[in-house]
């Protein structure tokens, strides 16, 4: 399960793998180092699908198809 509140930098400080998985979905400043250890701090799945016009139900969809939960924080 992760959680779409969490900053991507902790979503893949926890698991690495999701990087390659987000940014075949669009996110491709995660693959900058300096992007992920600042603006990636600050930016969440929700935050982000907005800033880069992309469908949060495809993100949810993508996930799940490689194992994920993408779960709303409480």
């Amino acid at each position: 399960e992760i959680y779409m509140n969490d900053s991507i930098y902790k979503l893949i400080s926890n698991y690495p793998e999701l990087k390659d998985i987000l940014y075949e979905i669009g996110f491709v400043d995660i693959v900058k180092p300096v992007m992920l250890n600042t603006v990636g701090k600050l930016m969440n799945l929700e935050k982000g699908s907005k800033m880069k016009n992309i469908d949060i139900k495809m993100i949810k969809e993508k996930l799940e198809k490689e194992g994920f939960i993408l779960k709303e924080n409480i």
